[in-house]
């Protein structure tokens, strides 16, 4: 009876002592300093809010293998890769399909997005199959070590995975591209680590 007390003392000391997976917090969102994927550990090269007018819309994190702070190398960086979107505000899936088109039409050519057309049309009606997405919903876009493109909302696919190789670099120019969301987020997002 002593001995199974005082295991059960020292296993509750070693969790206690065990170190927190470390987090950062941007307003509402917190964010991983990691996550795996595909079996490869992924970095928080950098996060920042996304504001429009006063408000905050949504907070956001980029994944990468290995640190980068320029934007062509994170546009370029081999799979797997991910985006972390935390929304702070609820989001009309209409407001939110018209700002990805946007965000496309100002950092691709048009031969780039003829060429994913069929690919954004699938991702546009998937996000307008939702009227709206909640506040502190989470947003998960990544690509796979195949550059497949997954794209969930709260762990459930929003859409059949995505198998058009550079799609996942096609929408993540709407961050990083020449005319990005917003350029404070920009820089934030190619900082090269969380801290």
């Amino acid at each position: 009876m002593v001995r199974t007390l005082i295991a059960l003392i020292l296993s509750y000391a070693l969790l206690a002592a065990a170190p927190a997976q470390a987090e950062i917090k941007l307003g509402s969102a917190t964010f991983p300093e990691s996550i795996t994927l595909d079996g490869t550990p992924l970095h928080l090269n950098g996060a920042g809010i996304r504001s429009k007018f006063i408000f905050h819309v949504y907070a956001m994190g980029l994944y990468l293998p290995q640190p980068v702070t320029l934007a062509e190398a994170a546009l370029t960086s081999p799979p797997p890769r991910a985006i972390r979107i935390q929304l702070l505000r609820d989001l009309s899936g209409a407001t939110f399909a018209d700002a990805l088109i946007e965000g496309l039409k100002q950092n691709q050519p048009q031969e780039a997005l003829t060429a994913y057309q069929a690919s954004i049309d699938t991702l546009r009606q998937a996000i307008l199959s939702h009227s709206e997405y909640k506040e502190n919903s989470v947003v998960l876009i990544s690509e796979d070590k195949n550059g497949t493109v997954h794209i969930t909302v709260q762990d459930k696919p929003l859409v059949e995975p995505i198998q058009q190789p550079g799609f996942f670099s096609l929408l993540l120019s709407i961050w990083l591209g020449p005319k990005p969301a917003q350029d404070s987020l920009k820089t934030e997002l190619l900082k090269g680590s969380a801290s």
